[in-house]
């Protein structure tokens, strides 16, 4: 916020210029305050040249300190049902699903049977033996299995 006064008299007129800066909560961070007279001319185009600087470098100044002090968005955890289910389906319930089949050793069809079977899903999947066959899953498919397994095998 900027405010300013001028008080005169016969002899001389003064210029109070009273400058506020605020950050995004609303506190004051910065209250600058100066008296021009109009007495002598350089006096006073230096006190404005002066004034704009220091307006101009508090703007500055506060613009970045906000920005710094914001804490990033947490990650969203990755979830069976969010993110791994719909890879299981598309890529293993050819060999994996009710009945199974190819030589498969278990059925993938719930989270109750992937997560039972989490430790080999997961290995198998970061060292490329499955999906067998013609299948294969891209690397950030690989990623969001591997991330679930980080995040905790959740539902």
């Amino acid at each position: 916020m900027l405010f300013y006064t001028i008080n005169s008299n016969k002899t001389s007129c003064f210029i109070y210029i009273r400058v506020q800066l605020f950050n995004s909560n609303n506190n004051l961070t910065k209250n600058v305050t100066m008296k021009i007279s109009k007495k002598n001319k350089f006096n006073v185009v230096f006190k404005l040249s002066l004034m704009l600087f220091i307006f101009s470098f508090a703007i500055i100044s506060c613009s970045s300190d906000d920005d710094a002090t914001v804490d990033p968005p947490a990650a969203e955890k990755v979830t069976y049902t969010k993110n791994v289910k719909a890879i299981i389906d598309a890529n293993c319930l050819n060999c994996h699903g009710p009945e199974v089949a190819n030589g498969a050793s278990k059925s993938l069809t719930n989270y109750e049977e992937v997560k039972a079977a989490s430790a080999g899903v997961t290995s198998k999947v970061a060292d490329g033996s499955m999906p067998a066959g013609d299948g294969s899953l891209t690397d950030a498919q690989k990623k969001m299995i591997a991330d679930w397994g980080k995040d905790g095998f959740l539902e």
